[in-house]
């Protein structure tokens, strides 16, 4: 098993977690960054606490508004994201994926 997965074993995760890239890319314009934060403040109180996000939605938007809206709540949720991605437009647009790009985050 990778070290990865031998610091995850014990992280406890709800099985379904939120996918946020709606609130700032991918289906129509973005979510305005009051009603983004509101939207996951809500989340939060309904139970979700597995976000999922990623640099490339919004052109890294949306780690910005899922990290300003769960910042004081960082210790009561896992967060899960994706980075080295491209754009679909051959790559036009493309963000680092070593370990310091999500740390920077």
């Amino acid at each position: 098993m990778s070290p990865l997965f031998d610091r995850l074993k014990d992280v406890a995760s709800p099985p379904i977690g939120l996918g946020c890239m709606n609130l700032s890319h991918g289906y129509g314009s973005p979510v305005p960054e009051p009603e983004a934060i509101r939207a996951l403040d809500e989340a939060f109180d309904m139970g979700y606490r597995h976000f999922d996000t990623a640099t490339l939605y919004g052109a890294t938007a949306n780690e910005k508004v899922v990290g300003q809206a769960l910042a004081s709540k960082r210790d009561q949720v896992m967060l899960a994201s994706k980075c080295g991605m491209a754009t679909a437009r051959r790559c036009s647009r493309s963000f680092p994926c070593g370990p310091a790009t999500p740390r920077s985050r």
